[in-house]
């Protein structure tokens, strides 16, 4: 074996284990649990196990609350229960479905591999499609906005900066520059144990919350109804372009900051 042969397959082992030691540094890997943040303007984020059943579920703003009332999400894959969330939401009017400027941020982290993303990508923009509301739907590592803040704090990703977050905005146990420290497996740990902390249940809500949650329903009843009765084969096979053409003229604008312009999208309701 000649030299040059001999001195390609040690740069190529030094490469493979310089991107090993980077993946267990930073916990990118496959791990035991997943985690997965949805955002329309209400906000829910899951804890699943390692076959993507969902463990625990957290709603994280006063919104959130109030729509999963009565509602259970435990053990659904965790992409079904995204999708009956965003179901909740469109029926409360929080996606509107005659809308032109819908959008949802979602976070998964689950590893190396992006299945567990890709599904619940396509079972929310399937979702859209079928119930033909034009809606955008954002990741958030590709939330250009949250890059550069992870970039700044010299955090690896946007999903390991929306664990952090997540951690901070429950605990106050933990400052952000310990936690940059940590591996993704070890952040999801943590938001493992605060969710059993919190102990949030279907039946945890109040009598007031239910209410609001029937209001807000029953406000938007007949525009979801009429809306769903309208849909045929013809027209969703005709939406398609529709929603093609939606996505290319939106989604840039929603990745590049998702907080700022669906804040300024919520001043126009």
């Amino acid at each position: 074996m000649k030299s040059k042969e001999i001195l390609t397959i040690i740069l190529m082992i030094i490469i493979f284990a310089g991107i090993g030691v980077f993946f267990g540094l930073n916990g990118i890997k496959s791990h035991n649990n997943h985690y997965v943040r949805i955002e329309v303007n209400p906000k829910l984020e899951f804890i699943t196990d390692s076959k993507n059943n969902v463990i625990s579920y957290i709603p994280i703003n006063e919104e959130a609350k109030i729509l999963v009332c009565q509602e259970n999400f435990i053990g659904l894959k965790v992409y079904d229960a995204c999708l009956k969330f965003v179901d909740l939401c469109t029926k409360a009017n929080y996606i509107d479905v005659d809308g032109e400027n819908n959008a949802v941020r979602i976070t998964t982290v689950s590893g190396l591999t992006h299945s567990l993303e890709n599904k619940v990508y396509i079972k929310l923009n399937d979702y859209f499609k079928n119930k033909q509301i034009k809606a955008v739907i954002v990741e958030s590592e590709n939330d250009i906005d949250l890059i550069s803040e992870a970039q700044n704090k010299h955090i690896s990703s946007a999903n390991k900066l929306m664990l952090i977050s997540a951690i901070l905005e429950k605990s106050a146990d933990y400052s952000e520059a310990e936690l940059k420290k940590l591996t993704e497996t070890k952040l999801i740990d943590i938001l493992i144990d605060l969710h059993k902390n919190a102990n949030h249940k279907p039946s945890t809500y109040t009598q007031e919350q239910l209410e609001n949650k029937i209001k807000l329903i029953d406000l938007n009843r007949k525009k979801y109804e009429s809306h769903m009765f309208s849909i045929t084969n013809e027209s969703i096979s005709k939406f398609n372009d529709e929603f093609k053409e939606h996505n290319a003229t939106y989604k840039n604008s929603y990745e590049e900051n998702f907080n700022k312009e669906y804040l300024e999208w919520q001043k126009t309701l």
